[in-house]
């Protein structure tokens, strides 16, 4: 990672990666949205909270992932002091889940250029 605590182009597209694969991982895992907090994402993707949510807004900019917030059972309306719980879910879109494609096949390539290497 670059130095006091910025992240080069790199390590954040990297962080990305991790992000949108462990996203989809889970997706599959439990049959739709990965409901979620940025805290357990970014501590199974090895990131701090804040690479993680960076990675989440720059991924849902891009239409990569789709963020929906949903309320509890009251529909959001108690009041201010009584908050409705809100749980965050995120799913690929379909744009997303061709960028995953293209990413899954481009590290196959690599894997098999070094294996093809490494056989020399």
């Amino acid at each position: 990672m670059a130095g006091k605590g910025r992240a080069s182009v790199n390590d954040m597209k990297r962080v990305e990666v991790q992000v949108l694969m462990e996203i989809a991982q889970q997706s599959e895992d439990n049959g739709g949205f990965y409901g979620f907090s940025r805290k357990t994402l970014a501590e199974r993707v090895g990131v701090s909270p804040y690479r993680a949510r960076a990675a989440i807004e720059r991924l849902e900019s891009e239409d990569i992932i789709e963020v929906v917030s949903r309320y509890s059972d009251d529909g959001g309306q108690l009041a201010v002091e009584d908050a409705a719980i809100v749980t965050q879910y995120i799913c690929l879109t379909e744009r997303g889940e061709w960028y995953l494609e293209g990413i899954r096949a481009g590290i196959l390539v690599k894997d098999l250029i070094e294996d093809e290497v490494a056989d020399r």
